[in-house]
């Protein structure tokens, strides 16, 4: 059927546009299926709804998600996402994703996390001690690098990573975790390979974001 109507369309642009290039032809139907003069209108609305789910999955919670986690701190936050929605789903369509929808994607990230890795809490003199499984977050991490089948026969290379910074005045949070630093694994998120070598043999470390090669293992609220 649809190739019978491809085929209407084609043989009807070639009796009513003799000699317009393709791009003007196809741009005159798309018009004209705009229009609310074919099929009762019915068409226009059709397409209406197939664009609106096109922006809806384009900007679907998930994705805003990602956004925000992969982003530099504080860069992309709940307020970001409100304002954003303000300036593209000015006429409240449902075209972009509200904060709310975002939080409940957050949420269920956050229990498939702490399903997949898990964490203990302890409560220390100095504070609350969250500590993520390790052994769970290493094997997902050289996964995520390429690294999991390499590791089963041979070493490979890891850093530790510390940091820390103030919350409010007198309120801290230091953060232990790992770095994957080996020149045989990827980006996890890119897939790019950590090191390249070129034409003359030369090699080259791709300069990635640290943020996106550690992992925290251990997290304290002080």
């Amino acid at each position: 059927m649809e190739e019978k109507i491809c085929h209407a369309i084609e043989q009807s642009c070639s009796d009513l546009l003799p000699g317009k290039h393709c791009k003007s032809k196809a741009a005159l139907v798309l018009f004209a299926l705009q229009s609310e003069q074919l099929m009762k209108g019915e068409m226009c609305a059709a397409l209406f709804a197939y664009r609106k789910k096109f922006i809806q999955n384009f900007f679907r919670p998930s994705r805003l998600l990602k956004a925000c986690d992969l982003g530099p701190i504080s860069s992309f936050r709940t307020g970001t996402i409100e304002y954003l929605r303000q300036v593209i789903d000015e006429s409240k369509e449902g075209y972009f994703s509200s904060s709310t929808a975002v939080s409940r994607a957050r949420i269920a990230l956050d229990n498939h996390a702490f399903n997949l890795v898990g964490w203990t809490k302890e409560n220390t003199r100095h504070g609350e001690v969250f500590f993520l499984n390790k052994e769970k977050l290493l094997r997902l991490l050289l996964k995520a690098t390429n690294l999991h089948e390499l590791a089963r026969t041979e070493s490979v290379k890891i850093s530790m990573s510390i940091d820390g910074a103030d919350l409010v005045r007198d309120h801290t949070h230091v953060s232990a975790g790992i770095k994957i630093t080996d020149e045989h694994g990827i980006h996890p998120v890119t897939k790019q390979p950590l090191l390249v070598v070129n034409d003359d043999g030369d090699e080259m470390f791709v300069n990635v974001q640290s943020y996106h090669m550690c992992s925290i293992m251990i997290i304290a609220d002080a």
